[in-house]
């Protein structure tokens, strides 16, 4: 069931506050989108006072599409076997940077732009954890997808914002995965 498979998704996750790192399975044959939505199931039953679902359900759908509609930056997963996630949701020194500048932190800590689906993910998780807080601290943050950020909206969910995000701005961080973790196709 949904609820069976956000918990063994919470059951798996682990954050390092020192280094702001979540590690997290997502069990064999569930999408990112199946993930997603368990997760939103959960976060309803368990904080339903918010009256929304962690993950915005109306961005479900661009998720969904993203590796046919972003091939370059989000490749096809295989979901037949269960994936492990790690994710640095807000990388230090990225804050307020443009996209280039930020990319060059993240080089430098051997990280990349962590793909949407784990920001998603990441943040859903957390907020499922740790009665509806914000990973991102208020922020929005880049991943793969040039043009594109993530940012918890309290009204909302996680919601994505496809506009001028590429330039620096105050409140804009990035996400970074380890280099490794990328799987070429």
């Amino acid at each position: 069931t949904p609820l069976q498979i956000a918990q063994f998704i919470v059951d798996s996750y682990v954050f390092d506050k020192a280094t702001g790192v979540s590690i997290f399975t997502i069990p064999a044959t569930v999408t990112d989108v199946d993930a997603m939505e368990a997760l939103n199931a959960l976060f309803r039953q368990n904080h339903s006072a918010f009256g929304r679902d962690a993950v915005y359900a109306g961005d479900l759908e661009w998720y969904e599409k993203l590796p046919e509609e972003f091939p370059s930056y989000c490749h096809e997963r295989d979901y037949s076997q269960a994936r492990q996630i790690k994710i640095a949701a807000v990388v230090k020194g990225t804050k307020g940077r443009n996209r280039i500048s930020q990319g060059s932190v993240l080089k430098n800590e051997i990280l990349i732009f962590s793909d949407p689906r784990d920001q998603a993910l990441a943040a859903a998780v957390y907020a499922c954890l740790h009665k509806g807080d914000d990973l991102f601290k208020n922020r929005w943050v880049r991943g793969s997808i040039p043009g594109f950020a993530l940012r918890t909206d309290q009204t909302r969910g996680i919601r994505v914002l496809g506009c001028r995000v590429d330039h620096a701005f105050n409140n804009v961080a990035a996400s970074g995965s380890p280099l490794t973790a990328v799987k070429l196709v």
